[in-house]
C-alpha cells in the first residue's frame, strides 16, 4: 500500500513539475522514468519499458523479433510458439509446413508428405519428424512403426522387441542384430557380448573382460574395459595407452597426450592445446577454428573463474574476464561491460535480458567515448557522452554537466542550481 501511494506521489509531481523536471522522475529502485530515453521502470527490474524491450518479469519480455514468457519457458516468434514441455506451434510459409502440440494433442503438415496428426500415447501418425520418413504407433510404446527410405521398423513393448526385414531383429536384453549397409553386429544378453563387423573394422568384446577391435590400420586392445585399454594407428603412427581409464594415459603420435588426473594433464596437436594442473585449480586450453578461422585461448581458476582471449579471423579481439561469483568483464573493440555479481557466468542476450537483471546489482558499459555505470536499477547512475555528464543518486540528488554548464539538483530537482550554483531555482 505504501508503494502504491509513493508511485501515485510521483505521477503528480509528474503532472505538474515544470517542463524540464518532466523529462526524469527518478525514485529507483522502485519507481524510474526518462522520456527523452523513452525508459521506463517499476519495482527494479520487475517492470521495465525501453526502446527496445518491454518485460513483466519473471512473466514476459518482448523484443522487436519475438517475446520471451516465463523464461526459458516459453518463446513466441512471428512464425513459432512454445510453451514447454505442454505447447508448441511451428509453421514454415515458405515450405508449406507447419507442426502444433498441445499434449498429449498433435497435428501438423510435411510439404512433402501430407497431414498427420494423433493423441499421444493413445494413436498418431508423424511425418517428416525426428528422422522418421513416417511413424505411426498405438498405445506406445506397446506398439509402433517407423519407416526410413520405404524400410519399415516395427516395435513391441519398446524398446524391448524391434524388427526391421533383413536388417534389425532384438529381444532387449537377451539377443539383438543388426545388418545395414555392409555392416553387421550382434549382442547376447547385453551388455556383455557383443560384436560388429563393417568394411573396415572387425570387434569383439565379453564385457566388462575383454574388449577387441581390429580395422585394416589400426587395433585396441582392452582388458579390463574400459579401465586398461592399449591402441595404434598404424597410418598415423600414433599408439595411446589408458591404465586405468580415465586416471592415468599416455599418447604419442597425431597428438600427443599426457594425464595422471588430477595432478597433471596436457594434449597437444595441430590445432589445439591443453594443459592442467591440479584441476580444477589451473586449465589452459587453445584452439584454433579451422572452418571460421580464429583462435581461443581460456586460461581457467576452479573452472568458473579465468579469462577468455578469441581473436577473430577479422582481426577483432574479445577479452572476458571472470571471478566468480563476485564478477565478470568483456572487452569487444570499442565496446565494453563489466557487472558485480557474476552467479551465472553466461552472457547470452536472452538469458541476460530475463535472469541476470534480477542478479546483477552493478553493471558499466562503454561504447567508445559514451559510458553508463549503473547500482541497483537506477539507484546510483553515472552516464558519459561526448558532450555531458550526470550522476545522480536515486531522487536525493542529481549532478549534470553539458554545453559547459553544470546543473545540481535536489529532490528529483525541484530544487535546482545552475551555473555558479550561486541562484535558486525553485
Amino acid at each position: 500500500m505504501r508503494y502504491r501511494h509513493l508511485i501515485f506521489c510521483c505521477i503528480i509531481l509528474a503532472m505538474f513539475a515544470p517542463k524540464a523536471f518532466c523529462a526524469e522522475i527518478n525514485f529507483s529502485p522502485l519507481f524510474y522514468v526518462n522520456s527523452s530515453e523513452h525508459e521506463l521502470s517499476v519495482f527494479g527490474p520487475i517492470l521495465e519499458i525501453t526502446e527496445e524491450y518491454t518485460a513483466l518479469r519473471p512473466i514476459f519480455c518482448k523484443e522487436s523479433d519475438h517475446t520471451d514468457l516465463i523464461y526459458p519457458l516459453g518463446k513466441i516468434t512471428d512464425t513459432s510458439l512454445r510453451i514447454s514441455p505442454f505447447l508448441k506451434y511451428e509453421r514454415d510459409e515458405g515450405e508449406d509446413e507447419k507442426s502444433f502440440n498441445l499434449f498429449p494433442f498433435f497435428y501438423g503438415k510435411d510439404p512433402g508428405k501430407g497431414y498427420y496428426g494423433g493423441v499421444f500415447p493413445i494413436y498418431g501418425t508423424l511425418k517428416g519428424r525426428f528422422g522418421f520418413d513416417s511413424a505411426t504407433f498405438a498405445v506406445w510404446p506397446i506398439y509402433s512403426r517407423t519407416t526410413i527410405e520405404e524400410k519399415n521398423t516395427y516395435s513391441l513393448l519398446w524398446p524391448i522387441m524391434t524388427y526391421s526385414k533383413d536388417t534389425k531383429f532384438k529381444i532387449f536384453p537377451i539377443y539383438g542384430q543388426q545388418k545395414e549397409n555392409g555392416s553387421k553386429s550382434f549382442y547376447i544378453v547385453w551388455p556383455f557380448f557383443h560384436h560388429k563387423e563393417t568394411p573396415d573394422t572387425h570387434m569383439n568384446a565379453l564385457l566388462p573382460f575383454f574388449s577387441y577391435e581390429k580395422g585394416e590400420h589400426y587395433k585396441s586392445i582392452s582388458s579390463p574395459w574400459p579401465l586398461f585399454t592399449y591402441s595404434k594407428d598404424f597410418s598415423a603412427s600414433h599408439k595411446s595407452i589408458d591404465c586405468p581409464w580415465p586416471l592415468i594415459r599416455f599418447a604419442s603420435g597425431a597428438y600427443e597426450e599426457s594425464r595422471i588426473f588430477p595432478v597433471y594433464w596436457s594434449r597437444k596437436s595441430t590445432n589445439y592445446k591443453k594443459k592442467s594442473i591440479l584441476w580444477p585449480l589451473y586449465e589452459k586450453k587453445y584452439s584454433e577454428d579451422t572452418v571460421f578461422g580464429g583462435s581461443t585461448e581460456r586460461t581457467q581458476i576452479l573452472v568458473l573463474s579465468g579469462i577468455t582471449r578469441e581473436n577473430m579471423k577479422s582481426g577483432e579481439k574479445i577479452k572476458t574476464f571472470d571471478i566468480w561469483p563476485f564478477y565478470r568483464s568483456r572487452s569487444e573493440g570499442a565496446k565494453s561491460f563489466w557487472n558485480i555479481p557474476n552467479i551465472i557466468p553466461y552472457s547470452e542476450e536472452d538469458f541476460s535480458r530475463n535472469i541476470n537483471r534480477f542478479i546483477i546489482l552493478m553493471d558499466h558499459k562503454k561504447n567508445g567515448p559514451c559510458s553508463e555505470f549503473d547500482v541497483l536499477w537506477h539507484t546510483f547512475s553515472h552516464t558519459k557522452t561526448e558532450s555531458s555528464k550526470k550522476s545522480s543518486l536515486s531522487f536525493i540528488f542529481s549532478c549534470e554537466e553539458k554545453d559547459g554548464k553544470s546543473r545540481i539538483g535536489f529532490l528529483n530537482r525541484l530544487v535546482r542550481f545552475s551555473g555558479d550554483c550561486s541562484n535558486v531555482d525553485n
